[in-house]
């Protein structure tokens, strides 16, 4: 939507501390026609896994992609849940305190950047997302995933994980859980 797109640039393009990189999909055509600082950068798609290893902080909607490509580079966000799966992911990410909520109702520019701040300050929020990061890291989810189908298909029932079963497992401890 790009009035969500200009609301968020607007509260965010006077701070010359911040370099903003929108990546706009559907709505590129409406928010490059604006007027932006020279701290904004306007695209219809970026590449988000390189561009997640050199920012500092990301503004999503919560949708799981950018969510678990952002805790894997170990980035706080700041979710602004529109539908669907995104108000669940909001609410982990906060309970988590891997980043912030903020609904759509309450986006003004106070909340918003002094949120973005409380983030980029937070020794505790950053210790969680290296630790997260980490185990994300030492994981391989294609191959876990692959493995984990191959074996509910292979015995015809469903995997259920047992309590001491990591919720990310390390590719080197997937063969003693599905074989166990």
């Amino acid at each position: 939507k790009p009035k969500t797109y200009l609301k968020i640039i607007r509260a965010l393009h006077e701070n010359p501390d911040y370099q903003i990189i929108v990546s706009a999909g559907g709505a590129y055509e409406t928010v490059s026609r604006k007027s932006h600082n020279f701290n904004v950068m306007i695209f219809q798609s970026v590449p988000q896994a390189e561009l997640l290893k050199r920012v500092d902080l990301v503004v999503s909607h919560g949708g799981n992609n950018t969510l678990n490509e952002t805790l894997y580079y170990g980035k706080p966000v700041v979710v602004l849940p529109v539908g669907g799966e995104q108000h669940d992911n909001a609410s982990r990410i906060e309970f988590f305190g891997l980043g912030c909520r903020i609904d759509m109702d309450s986006l003004d520019n106070e909340t918003l950047c002094s949120t973005i701040e409380r983030l980029r300050n937070n020794t505790e929020v950053k210790l969680r997302l290296k630790d997260v990061s980490s185990k994300l890291m030492k994981s391989d989810g294609a191959t876990t995933s692959v493995n984990l189908i191959e074996w509910v298909m292979e015995n015809r029932k469903p995997f259920t994980r047992n309590s001491d079963l990591p919720l990310t497992i390390p590719k080197e401890m997937i063969g003693q859980y599905l074989h166990s």
